[in-house]
């Protein structure tokens, strides 16, 4: 049997378009090895990986202000643990922006500096060469923010962090379920005025009371954040009668099999099965034409806002 590891972790850049330094680790091992690394750790039972990747932030280099810009993807590599037991291991990253650089590095854990690489400068710096490709991708996304110029969204992260501590808690008592964003706010374009968030529920029916709190959530947060917010409960074994229930199945499917760039989990957990689904998107060479579209559109109607799913 393999064992199995969650772990969530952070790309952490300056808040700066123009200057995304981004924060790197530098850690010493019990076994000696050195390594440059960026903040991450184990998902804590009860923990979404969000939530989980801000508090390793915390803990590892003693920075708590962090805005939420994108979710980059989830990495699964097989290893030999100690024991000699075949283990898994998977890694959901983010990418977080802050305007506080005094980061401290956590010595009780090994770690001996924290310091902030220009992002080219990172990709040589980090130890593990499968880290790079979410490297790239974070470039990507403030690339294509650098020129707009499209600023990171206050709105947009306060809303996911005001949804998902509270969310989580909802879902305490309820082992299977979970929330996931989708469409911008997951992919890294979310643009102010113009986008919705788009959240997608599993493992809750529809009338129970933590699904009635959870939308009750959603609406309050609507309201205050002044944009719309969607949350829709789905079921895997459900196809729905109709295109739109089939597209909230068709995200509820790359959510719980983790195959996806755009499906962050930031409440509850991963269901614990799900049957084979087929995959036969390639949602990750979309991406760049949604940017594209997005901003397109934001700029022929600068003035109006859009209705409609994200």
């Amino acid at each position: 049997m393999t064992r199995l590891y969650a772990s969530a972790g952070a790309i952490v850049v300056c808040a700066d378009l123009q200057h995304p330094r981004m924060l790197l680790l530098e850690q010493i091992r019990t076994t000696g090895e050195r390594q440059v690394v960026a903040p991450k750790g184990r998902i804590e039972p009860g923990e979404s990986p969000l939530i989980a990747a801000a508090r390793e932030v915390s803990e590892e280099a003693a920075l708590h202000d962090m805005r939420y810009v994108a979710y980059l993807g989830q990495e699964a590599y097989h290893f030999t643990d100690r024991d000699g037991t075949p283990a898994q291991k998977t890694v959901d990253w983010f990418l977080f922006a802050t305007t506080d650089t005094n980061a401290t590095a956590r010595q009780t854990e090994g770690f001996v500096a924290a310091q902030w690489h220009d992002l080219p400068d990172a990709l040589t710096a980090a130890s593990h060469a499968s880290f790079h490709e979410y490297v790239r991708r974070a470039d990507e996304i403030i690339a294509w923010r650098r020129s707009g110029p499209l600023d990171y969204s206050d709105t947009l992260s306060q809303t996911v962090w005001n949804f998902s501590q509270p969310a989580n808690a909802l879902l305490a008592k309820n082992p299977d379920a979970g929330v996931a964003l989708c469409g911008s706010a997951a992919r890294g374009d979310f643009i102010e005025g113009w986008s919705d968030l788009d959240l997608i529920a599993w493992g809750l029916e529809p009338a129970s009371p933590p699904a009635i709190a959870l939308r009750q959530l959603a609406d309050e947060l609507s309201h205050q954040a002044g944009i719309r917010i969607s949350l829709h409960l789905s079921h895997p074994d459900r196809d729905g009668a109709n295109g739109l229930e089939r597209l909230h199945t068709m995200k509820l499917h790359a959510v719980l099999r983790r195959t996806h760039i755009d499906v962050p989990i930031v409440a509850g957990t991963r269901a614990a099965s799900l049957p084979e689904v087929p995959h036969t998107a390639n949602l990750a060479a979309d991406i760049g034409h949604l940017r594209d579209f997005a901003y397109q559109r934001q700029a022929a109607t600068p003035t109006s806002r859009r209705c409609g799913p994200t």
